[in-house]
């Protein structure tokens, strides 16, 4: 095996150590920029906490939602059944029945509970989905349940769609 030396550099030690100190520089650049992004990342972690936190905070403060207000329970219930109705019938749904719930206290306010039983086109059932989810105060969704349509009907938009909505809203009374 053949074996190779320098017997003498033709690099001066000079330009060897200038190019270590370069290197070095270039390193340290390098580490101060990393550092840099860590400082970053660390800063937008704790804007991110922050932000957390004050929408905890938020939340803990209250309701987050329109809430019917009403001198009574009685009248925010009848209320609520007002707008459900006229919703209803906005939407094409025909009502077969309007079952209420017994009235829950939770922190100060009233839940109310209604179950919606009837039918409505088949090509209405978005638009009424998206007017219940716009209303103010807010009505929230709890349960939807949809039945098959009776008979072997052709598929149209117009066929009627049996359904059952289990819906409920806030007052504060």
């Amino acid at each position: 095996m053949s074996e190779f030396r320098f017997a003498r550099p033709t690099r001066p030690p000079l330009a060897f150590a200038a190019f270590l100190a370069v290197a070095a520089l270039g390193l340290g650049a390098l580490g101060q920029e990393l550092l840099g992004g860590v400082a970053t990342l660390e800063r937008d972690i704790a804007d991110k906490r922050a932000l957390i936190q004050r929408a905890a905070m938020t939340v803990d403060a209250g309701p987050a939602i329109a809430v019917y207000e009403a001198a009574t329970a009685e009248e925010a219930r009848a209320r609520f059944q007002t707008d459900i109705q006229a919703i209803a019938d906005a939407h094409g749904l025909a009502v077969e029945t309007l079952g209420t719930a017994d009235m829950v206290i939770t922190d100060g306010l009233v839940r109310m509970a209604l179950t919606v039983n009837g039918s409505l086109p088949e090509n209405a059932l978005g638009a009424l989905l998206v007017a219940l989810e716009a209303a103010r105060p807010a009505i929230l969704l709890d349960g939807i349940s949809l039945r098959r349509a009776r008979g072997r009907q052709a598929a149209n938009a117009a066929r009627l769609l049996p359904i059952r909505i289990e819906i409920a809203a806030y007052a504060d009374v």
